[in-house]
């Protein structure tokens, strides 16, 4: 291009990305109806790509609204959910505004947790390692006895960074965020959900590829706070944790962190037992507010 003049790249991109999907998806997953909310953003330009590949079984779900992530998407899930079982489709694939998470629903409008997307993948990949943060629900130790699970900090950097140290092919978060060390350079939901749909259609569809796995009943409760000691300087805390823990059965687990952003404590409770984990959240929930939380805004 000249210098000084601006040269539109867009098409030229985007033939380049369609290439890296190809590559990495040679499989399309022909046998199943599927809808697709992309959000009005950055994979919009995918959809003659989907077309192309999915032809009839292709449905695009298009929101009210045309602005990016408004009432559409994997932001707002439901009326991609209620296009599904309006349609009769097998699936459903929200992603969201820049198209690097995605979420799944079934052919009954259930939305598809993140976490259960982790198991998905890792199961019908046959991965032996799985990078996830401290937030994913502790029944993917559970479920998955021969995978080793290494949990990070909260951010795709700190997978990213995980996933290289300890050479593990895949990482998720919660939110549907995933990275592939095969895949592109970035999380991008349309690989990530062809992968799942793939999966799904060889084990008869996404809810029975899905009805051995279920998640811990969990809790979270944020503590307002005045100060922000290290735990073990809490009164009364180590040993309520220790002695609480017990009590949510196999698999169970707390978790404490200050926010980031807010002068808040939050924890979390996960364990085999709802009531157990209620009991448990609200007991440490009291103990802290006790000790260090602002009465005024609790």
């Amino acid at each position: 291009s000249v210098v000084g003049q601006n040269e539109d790249v867009s098409e030229q991109a985007l033939k380049a990305y369609f290439k890296a999907l190809d590559a990495a998806l040679p499989r399309t997953p022909g046998e199943l109806r599927i809808g697709f909310d992309l959000a009005n953003g950055a994979a919009t330009g995918s959809r003659s790509w989907i077309a192309k590949r999915l032809g009839e079984n292709a449905f695009f779900h298009q929101a009210p609204s045309a602005t990016i992530n408004e009432g559409c998407g994997s932001e707002h899930p439901a009326g991609l959910a209620k296009f599904v079982v309006d349609k009769g489709l097998d699936v459903g694939v929200a992603l969201d505004g820049d198209g690097d998470r995605t979420l799944l629903i079934d052919s009954t409008g259930r939305v598809i947790p993140g976490d259960a997307l982790a198991w998905l993948l890792t199961r019908g990949l046959g991965y032996k390692k799985l990078a996830v943060t401290v937030m994913s629900n502790g029944a993917l130790e559970a479920n998955l006895p021969e995978v080793n699970v290494v949990r990070t900090d909260v951010g795709d950097r700190h997978l990213a960074a995980a996933m290289v140290k300890h050479d593990i092919p895949l990482g998720c978060e919660e939110s549907g965020h995933v990275l592939f060390s095969d895949g592109l350079p970035t999380g991008d939901g349309l690989l990530t959900a062809w992968r799942a749909l793939c999966i799904a259609e060889d084990g008869g569809g996404l809810s029975n590829a899905l009805r051995t796995f279920a998640l811990l009943p969990r809790q979270t409760e944020a503590v307002v706070v005045h100060s922000r000691p290290p735990f073990d300087q809490i009164p009364g805390l180590d040993g309520l944790r220790s002695e609480l823990l017990a009590s949510l059965g196999e698999g169970g687990r707390i978790f404490l962190r200050y926010s980031g952003t807010q002068d808040r404590l939050r924890v979390l409770v996960e364990g085999t037992d709802s009531g157990a984990v209620t009991a448990v959240t609200k007991a440490l929930a009291d103990t802290i507010r006790r000790a260090i939380g602002d009465a005024g805004n609790n």
